[in-house]
């Protein structure tokens, strides 16, 4: 069953400490390259927030000043275990970061003109972009469904990557045609709910 967790808080804290920690510390690129991440622990492996929910979350966390995994680790554990799993999914988060810019700051000098590091990045820079590209296929999957969430999905990538539009205004226009389409047609959210949940059978399979 997914939703929230039924575990102790304290013990639940630690939990969602360790597990963005994990994360962190794992992920390199930050943002969007920790969504994939995210979503499998979240979602997959310990079924704390079901895949809408943490789709709501990471729309919320985007729109909101800061990293977008830093704002939806917030959102999570504010979700699970309140103002304290806030705390504790945010250090968790962060942490593994701050403690190895730290290190790399006290130990080393001149990183960037080091070949080595440089072709390093090269090659994380190719594996995150990997990353991003599959947590965009995955929620387009769950949230394209129709000829107006197309519309607005292209709309969006053009604004954003051909006409240098503020992804902050973009993000306001998105809301404010999704607020008009509601007052306008009441029951299309119902509409884009339930194809939602259906596609989110569809992947699980049969047995859930």
């Amino acid at each position: 069953m997914q939703g929230k967790s039924t575990q102790p808080i304290p013990h639940l804290r630690l939990k969602l400490f360790g597990t963005f920690f994990r994360i962190g510390l794992f992920t390199f690129g930050g943002g969007f390259a920790m969504l994939p991440l995210i979503e499998r622990e979240i979602t997959d492996n310990k079924k704390w927030v079901q895949p809408d929910e943490l789709l709501d979350m990471i729309a919320l966390a985007q729109s909101m000043p800061g990293p977008v995994a830093v704002n939806a680790s917030i959102l999570i554990g504010r979700h699970l275990a309140g103002t304290s799993g806030a705390i504790a999914a945010m250090l968790g988060c962060t942490l593994p970061s701050v403690l190895v810019i730290l290190v790399i700051a006290l130990t080393t000098t001149n990183i960037q003109s080091n070949p080595y590091v440089q072709q390093f990045f090269t090659g994380v820079l190719a594996a995150v972009t990997a990353l991003i590209l599959a947590t965009a296929i995955k929620m387009a999957r769950r949230v394209v469904h129709d000829w107006i969430t197309a519309t607005l999905a292209v709309a969006g990538l053009l604004l954003v990557a051909l006409f240098r539009v503020h992804a902050l205004l973009v993000l306001l226009g998105g809301a404010a045609v999704g607020l008009l389409l509601y007052a306008l047609h009441p029951n299309l959210t119902d509409r884009v709910t339930g194809r939602r949940s259906q596609a989110d059978r569809q992947q699980k399979g049969p047995e859930s």
